[in-house]
């Protein structure tokens, strides 16, 4: 039931052997818009650093507040816009514009998606000391907002 630790582990493993290979081994790093910083910035903090708060609200804030987590499908929706942020990007290499706009849908719908799921613990009693998450996940998706505006104008 939490798919965003092992996504933030596997995230962390595979980004750290590609860099690795790159930089001991000459791999290539895909290329990116921006080039391989823009590519490693957004891997780190919308990819994996993503992924551990995904999974640590997920986790926690039903636990604090006593309510229900979440179901199934709606752990699979936020897995899926996950996933298509990741692909989106990497595919904008060969499809250009509608692929970063596919990313850019996933990587700001994910902490909107997060929000909307935790919202009925952040409004019970218990979760009102907690609202704090609420908060971070609109900053993250602010993040997202202005990075993609920026990708999608040109701007690395």
């Amino acid at each position: 039931m939490r798919p965003f630790f092992l996504l933030a582990m596997l995230a962390a493993l595979l980004l750290l052997a590609w860099w690795s290979l790159a930089l001991a081994a000459g791999w290539p790093l895909p290329p990116i818009a921006g080039g391989a910083l823009v590519w490693h910035a957004h891997e780190l903090i919308l990819g994996f650093a993503m992924a551990a708060v995904a999974g640590f609200v997920l986790t926690a804030l039903p636990e604090f507040t006593a309510t229900a987590g979440a179901r199934p499908q709606a752990l699979q929706v936020l897995v899926l816009l996950w996933l298509g942020a990741r692909l989106g990007l990497v595919l904008s290499i060969w499809w250009g514009t509608p692929a970063l706009w596919l990313a850019a849908c996933a990587q700001v719908g994910l902490p909107l998606g997060l929000l909307a799921q935790l919202w009925p613990a952040l409004r019970s009693p218990a979760g009102r000391a907690h609202q704090a998450f609420g908060w971070l996940l609109l900053a993250l998706a602010g993040s997202s907002a202005g990075f993609y505006a920026d990708a999608l104008h040109g701007a690395p």
